[in-house]
Order: structure tokens, then C-alpha cells, then sequence
């Protein structure tokens, strides 16, 4: 007998990943081209071009995407916000608001 039933075997980190892309138009797009969305997240909040994107990057990406995804503003919008320009120094990972050390010689 043929059930009607499909198995489907994923993370939950891939899950969380596809409930952020599916309330969120851009990155619903993104996703269905098969884009990482927290790639492009460390691009924007480092201002970093894709090919320059370490893991530690993307994992720090993960973890904002996550935080907004978990917050109660995002249950408002339902959207993701990138930041328009860096946030975040990409040598040390602090907030540039806070200033950086790392290329002072």
C-alpha cells in the first residue's frame, strides 16, 4: 500500500531557518535560490563581500539573526532587518559604535 506520507529529515537549526525565510519576503526569495541567508546577513552587518566571509562571520551572523528572529519586535514586522551599513568590526567582532583597536598600530 502507497502512504501519502513524505519523510523529511532536517535540524532544527535548518527549520528555524526556513520559519525566518518563510515570514520574510526578501529572504524567502533568497532561500528559494538557494542563497545562505546568514551569509548574507555578515555581509551587510561586517560589510564584507561574500567571498570574504569567514565562519566566524557567518556564525556571529546566525546568532543576530536568531536574536531578532526570537524577539518580540520581530513578531510585530515579521521582518528581518539588515543593516544598511557595517555594524560590526569584521577583525575583532565588536560593535564599531564602541570603536576598534585592531588596526592601530
Amino acid at each position: 500500500m502507497k502512504s501519502n506520507f513524505q519523510a523529511i529529515i532536517a535540524t532544527y537549526s535548518s527549520l528555524e531557518t526556513l520559519v525566518l525565510a518563510t515570514a520574510n519576503h526578501n529572504l524567502k526569495s533568497d532561500l528559494a535560490k538557494g542563497e545562505d541567508i546568514h551569509k548574507k546577513a555578515a555581509c551587510a552587518i561586517f560589510g564584507l563581500a561574500p567571498i570574504d566571509v569567514r565562519e566566524k562571520h557567518r556564525r556571529f551572523a546566525k546568532s543576530e539573526n536568531y536574536h531578532q528572529l526570537y524577539s518580540p519586535d520581530f513578531s510585530k514586522t515579521g521582518e528581518l532587518q539588515l543593516p544598511l551599513t557595517p555594524t560590526h568590526c569584521a577583525c575583532c567582532l565588536r560593535p564599531l559604535a564602541l570603536g576598534c583597536k585592531c588596526y592601530e598600530g
